[in-house]
């Protein structure tokens, strides 16, 4: 009963997830200079200029997941979607950038069974920045969002349908460090990341759109997610691919969740005293994180970056994509 409450957990930290990921993916060369020749000049041929440190960027994502439910704790399988636009820009300095950004966007989600549906609307704002010390980068992002929620469940033996509306709050956090091995125009990078989302919901009532007694209130609260990452990077220069000098990446990672549980506090409209707790799908503890990336540098103002993201583990995986179009001036 009001288990699709849960799904907005769920469906937030995925559309964060995408965000940070979004601000903070590079493309390789994680220890080269971000300054310098760097943007000066992509062939020998041409004359070296002054580095373009101001760049603007636009990007747009999406992905889906699952988590399979547990019937010890009664809980459903849940399916969720998002998809967002986010700009930014950010100005480069000798050993590092400092950046700002901004995306809207909207989530979805689905209780197995027809037990109900979700959807929010995003938007968040963020800072994010990286720093080099040799073949040393250190690389954060932070941001803060408003998700408006609404939600639907079903009531069959009463006809009835119970909805809810209220936005709540979202803060984000990522911190990656890593050391970047060069082999000629190769590399390989080790890296250690530590990840954590809040969640702050309001307290609010369903509508029953009948009338009858099932309707529920939920009390205000806080959920968290907190993971740490460890995993290794690896970059190959390919040269040039339709006249656009390329870098391929790929990221191999295991991930551990430390919040596992996602609940929310409930009791019946009608039956004062009725509190009880709604278990929804725990995330799993430990999952594995692939990436694939391609950034296509087509000539000193433009570049074009291809990214696809999956995550898999017992009971849960999801797969997204971003595609990113940034220019220097």
């Amino acid at each position: 009963s009001g288990e699709v409450q849960t799904g907005v957990q769920v469906s937030a930290f995925a559309f964060g997830n995408q965000f940070l990921d979004t601000v903070l993916a590079r493309g390789g060369g994680a220890g080269l200079s971000v300054g310098g020749n760097q943007y000066a000049s992509l062939t020998a041929s041409e004359p070296a200029a002054e580095p373009r440190r101001l760049r603007g960027w636009l990007a747009g994502f999406g992905g889906y997941g699952w988590l399979e439910g547990q019937a010890n704790t009664g809980s459903s399988a849940v399916q969720a979607s998002t998809q967002g636009l986010a700009a930014g820009g950010d100005w480069t300095f000798d050993e590092g950038l400092l950046g700002f950004a901004i995306t809207g966007g909207s989530a979805n989600w689905f209780l197995g069974n027809g037990l109900g549906t979700g959807r929010g609307n995003m938007f968040q704002v963020g800072l994010y920045g990286r720093t080099t010390l040799g073949p040393l980068y250190l690389a954060a992002a932070g941001a803060w969002g408003q998700f408006g929620v609404n939600t639907q469940r079903p009531v069959p033996y009463l006809a009835d349908w119970l909805t809810a509306s209220y936005t709540a709050t979202t803060w984000s956090g990522r911190a990656e460090i890593g050391h970047r091995f060069a082999f000629g125009e190769h590399g390989v990078t080790p890296f250690v990341a530590g990840q954590g989302q809040v969640l702050d919901t309001p307290g609010f009532c369903e509508t029953s759109q009948q009338g009858g007694g099932t309707a529920l209130c939920f009390g205000g609260g806080s959920t968290s997610s907190l993971r740490s990452e460890l995993g290794l990077e690896g970059d190959a220069e390919l040269g040039n691919v339709f006249g656009a000098r390329t870098r391929l990446v790929a990221r191999l990672a295991w991930a551990h969740e430390y919040q596992t549980t996602g609940s929310a506090a409930a009791w019946f409209q009608s039956l004062p005293g009725s509190a009880f707790v709604v278990s929804g799908a725990p995330l799993p503890s430990d999952m594995g994180i692939v990436r694939v990336m391609s950034n296509f540098e087509l000539d000193r103002t433009w570049s074009l970056r291809l990214q696809a993201d999956a995550e898999f583990a017992d009971r849960y995986g999801s797969i997204g994509g971003t595609v990113r179009i940034a220019g220097r001036f």
